[in-house]
């Protein structure tokens, strides 16, 4: 569905279907994307100097956890579906990686 020379990886479908959040490097580092599947319209919804990576949907499309290095370590992040009020879930102090939200969004 992405046609640029970078790599495009880990697609994940938002729940209602319309969307689909991906990590690619076409900016010089990983960042999410966000493609509206009718249009192919992209965004850049992690938009800032660090590697994010591994996107993934809470149930209600309103939310996209991932994993991002700004500091030592890597850490799990929430992001509000657009981009807006990214909050760290984790610790900066270890090593977190791969995380999903349960389905009513209250654990990781």
């Amino acid at each position: 569905m992405t046609n640029h020379p970078s790599d495009d990886q880990d697609p994940r479908w938002s729940k209602d279907g319309k969307y689909i959040a991906f990590q690619t490097n076409r900016d010089g580092h990983w960042q999410i994307y966000v493609m509206d599947v009718e249009s192919s319209d992209l965004i850049n919804i992690s938009n800032n100097s660090h590697n994010d990576e591994l996107p993934s949907w809470s149930n209600d499309g309103k939310a996209i956890i991932f994993h991002s290095k700004r500091a030592d370590h890597t850490q799990m992040f929430i992001m509000d579906a657009d981009g807006k009020n990214q909050l760290p879930l984790t610790s900066p102090n270890t090593d977190n990686f791969i995380g999903c939200l349960s389905p009513d969004g209250r654990s990781i």
